[in-house]
């Protein structure tokens, strides 16, 4: 109701998934309706998607509940020292998050 009647900006935080996404049961199902949310199916679908943000940018953890400093994050954009995606087929699903739907 707020992002179709105007009335705020919302952003969507936290969003992630692991690496190996596409072999998880319950995120190789919510992936698709998520996106389609995002982009062309949600409340600003005609005007290029929600907008979001992504967690987690770095190859390592950097501690917190159920974390271990300095282990690799599974959930992470990039490698350890952040020279290269942390894994193509992880990357591709965010890219397509970032497409605008209004163009496809």
């Amino acid at each position: 109701h707020i992002v179709r009647a105007g009335i705020a900006p919302v952003v969507v935080t936290e969003l992630g998934f692991s690496h190996s996404w596409f072999n998880e049961g319950t995120t190789k199902l919510w992936y698709p309706h998520a996106l389609a949310y995002l982009q062309e199916r949600g409340p600003l679908g005609s005007d290029g998607g929600m907008d979001w943000a992504y967690w987690q940018l770095s190859g390592l953890q950097i501690g917190g509940t159920s974390r271990k400093e300095g282990a690799v994050e599974t959930f992470g954009v990039l490698n350890e020292c952040w020279s290269a995606p942390a894994n193509d087929r992880h990357l591709q699903a965010i890219q397509a998050l970032m497409a605008d739907p209004s163009k496809e």
